[in-house]
């Protein structure tokens, strides 16, 4: 059944290669005029199915009480920095948290923030045994870290959704903030969760 079909299809392009040639130009042209108009959609709650009972019910919350995505940092210790930093119970790196989210929670879009910073910013501490007596005394603050002390998180709830449009702003501005309480030396940090799992995808696909 096949072959039939791809012989004629063959005895067709050897009798008029050029109209073959100019139509398969024509096709391309039209498929390109396409690709302009491409656009993908990041924010994969879009695709759910929204007429389940369960979205719906979903949407009406959001509504009332406002949407949240969690956006989560994962700090962790710099080896190629030259701060040898031994581990992150350092005053200079929870102090730069607790400064972090105060300037963090005056953003419209930072419903609530959470580390190691919100739990000593009653009392930020001067020394790294200050840090090590709280945690000794609060132990439940232990597992805000990795078990060797080199890896913690931020986690901060928004409202920011899951679009690239509003991702990549959000992005900035944490960025903008980190600088303006010294981020320390010695740090990197790596953005992770919801919304950025979805800027993630849209830049791959395009690239």
């Amino acid at each position: 059944m096949i072959k039939p079909i791809l012989r004629k299809i063959a005895e067709l392009q050897c009798k008029h290669p050029i109209t073959m040639l100019i139509l398969v130009l024509i096709i391309t042209a039209v498929l390109a005029l396409g690709i302009t108009s491409l656009e993908v959609q990041s924010d994969f709650d879009k695709e759910q199915p929204r007429q389940l009972p369960a979205y719906i019910m979903t949407d009406r919350i959001s509504d009332e009480f406002g949407g949240e995505n969690t956006v989560v940092l994962v700090f962790e210790v710099d080896e190629n920095d030259e701060n040898n930093l031994v581990d992150l119970r350092d005053p200079s790196f929870v102090n730069f948290l607790i400064d972090f989210e105060a300037s963090l929670k005056q953003d419209s879009r930072v419903i609530s923030t959470s580390s190691i910073g919100t739990t000593m910013q009653s009392s930020p501490p001067e020394t790294r045994q200050d840090i090590l007596n709280f945690m000794k005394q609060v132990p439940q603050t232990n597992a805000l870290y990795s078990e060797d002390y080199r890896m913690t998180i931020l986690t901060i709830t928004t409202n920011i959704g899951g679009a690239y449009e509003d991702v990549v702003p959000f992005e900035e501005m944490l960025q903008d903030k980190m600088k303006s309480v010294d981020y320390p030396g010695g740090v990197k940090y790596t953005m992770t969760g919801g919304p950025a799992f979805g800027k993630t995808i849209r830049e791959t696909v395009f690239s």
